[in-house]
């Protein structure tokens, strides 16, 4: 866009395609909100810089590399499709004496959508430019319904948990949690470090393999305990199902079995919908 466009969409003010900030949210899940509520709608533009009135206040250089690098981690775990057609864009212009930072979401195809934050919620614009939720995360991990705990199909989650290195990694296990929560039974699907208690890491870990009906793998960031865990899984004869981001370099012997890759979270819980209940149906009549 050049000057004179950017200044009569200031003039028009915000809409559901058209959003004004003055600043980056503070948190992750409030900057995800704004990119996901304007790629389910039909795709738009938010304008750092801008006060709600439409007036122009400006970023300094360093705030807008700083926020344009957290808009394009934020968006690359939200947004499915990686055709360059469906990327986020940025642009950079100066209005006025001040610096404006544009963030122009793309309009996904309908295969992709809803666009859903790390805790499973959606969100789209109103004609106002309002933002509104559409439908809660979920909240919890399993769904027992009215079934016995013989009948809970167990998912044991082997991951890197170096969340402060890779914070993507919140919402992987997340995308994992509502792929698995399509499945038709009751099922819990938890990692080791979500268990309770004092106990030794490494017998834990082999008794929550062992004692589950499948193991999901992510090899993303290529941590030894991963190996290790997947190791147990094949010695066990668990029924594994592995994944990684892209990217991920696996050693031959691990290469050599099926592993599905992924780009951000949306892809992987739409990846691990069949497989997961491919398993369950394979897996159910084994139990007792």
């Amino acid at each position: 866009m050049n000057v004179e466009e950017v200044r009569r969409l200031l003039k028009q003010g915000e809409s559901d395609t058209v959003e004004f900030k003055t600043s980056a949210p503070r948190s992750s899940h409030e900057l995800a909100k704004q990119l996901a509520s304007l790629a389910n709608t039909r795709g738009g533009v938010v304008v750092y810089g801008v006060a709600p009135t439409g007036q122009a206040v400006g970023m300094s250089i360093a705030d807008m590399g700083h926020l344009r690098a957290r808009v394009q981690k934020v968006a690359e775990s939200l947004i499915r499709p990686t055709d360059e057609q469906y990327a986020i864009r940025f642009q950079t212009i100066l209005l006025d004496g001040e610096r404006l930072l544009l963030v122009f979401v793309p309009n996904i195809p309908e295969y992709a959508k809803p666009v859903r934050l790390a805790d499973g919620s959606t969100y789209e614009r109103r004609p106002d430019g309002g933002t509104f939720q559409t439908s809660e995360g979920i909240s919890s991990t399993h769904s027992e319904n009215s079934s016995t705990s013989t009948s809970m199909f167990t998912i044991f989650v082997s991951m890197s948990f170096r969340e402060d290195e890779e914070p993507a990694l919140v919402d992987y296990f997340e995308a994992m949690k509502r792929a698995a929560s399509l499945l038709p039974g009751p099922h819990k699907i938890y990692r080791v470090d979500q268990a309770h208690g004092d106990f030794e890491i490494v017998p834990e870990i082999e008794k929550n393999i062992k004692e589950s009906d499948l193991v999901i793998v992510d090899f993303t960031m290529n941590r030894p305990n991963v190996y290790y865990e997947a190791g147990i899984a094949r010695g066990l004869d668990k029924y594994s199902v592995r994944t990684a981001r892209n990217g991920t370099e696996l050693p031959f012997d691990v290469a050599a079995r099926k592993c599905y890759f992924y780009a951000n979270a949306t892809q992987l819980e739409l990846i691990l919908r069949n497989p997961l209940l491919e398993a369950y149906e394979k897996l159910r009549d084994r139990r007792p």
